[in-house]
């Protein structure tokens, strides 16, 4: 979790502005349970590939800084 929400608004930040597609979110999220669509760990598919790693080969977006980063709202179904 150290660090998940800046990784994951950084990779968020990128893909909106169009410098990556939109599955590299699903990559990101997915990196921690082993599965990495083969773009880690030899291309055999299920390798484990940790995020500094995933970062320094540019599948996710930068940390961003923690300043001006908050949680304004959640919503959940009642059901």
């Amino acid at each position: 979790l150290y660090r998940m929400v800046r990784i994951i608004a950084g990779t968020l930040l990128m893909v909106g502005m169009g410098f990556a597609p939109a599955e590299t979110v699903l990559t990101a999220l997915a990196a921690d349970a082993g599965s990495d669509g083969g773009r880690c760990g030899g291309g055999g598919g299920g390798g484990h590939c940790p995020k500094t790693e995933m970062r320094m080969r540019g599948i996710v977006g930068p940390v961003l800084p923690p300043e001006g980063l908050c949680l304004e709202h959640i919503e959940y179904d009642r059901e």
